[in-house]
């Protein structure tokens, strides 16, 4: 595989976060074009990263999206409630 589909490959591994030991991945070409698919056997699901922007996980609600040198990470914003005596304090 030349570079361009070697960047290409993370993508798609990317967009199948469910594949496990053990799941075939099928490399082929035609006309010069490589395809990447899963063997027939494994269900896909793509993700779109904008689709995930606003969602609410158990530690918060999803505001950014960041690539780090250790891969994707999902910036989320918690809440919870905190006494207005409490906040006001620090103010006065």
């Amino acid at each position: 595989m030349d570079k361009q589909y070697r960047i290409r490959l993370a993508d798609w591994f990317g967009n199948h976060p469910g594949l496990k030991k053990g799941d075939q991945v099928v490399f082929s070409k035609e006309n010069g074009t490589i395809y990447i698919s899963l063997a027939k056997n494994v269900t896909s699901k793509t993700i779109s990263l904008k689709d995930l922007l606003g969602s609410e996980t158990k530690e918060g609600r999803i505001i950014d999206i960041q690539l780090t040198p250790d891969g994707p990470i999902a910036v989320v914003q918690g809440t919870k409630g905190i006494p207005l005596e409490e906040v006001m304090a620090d103010r006065l």
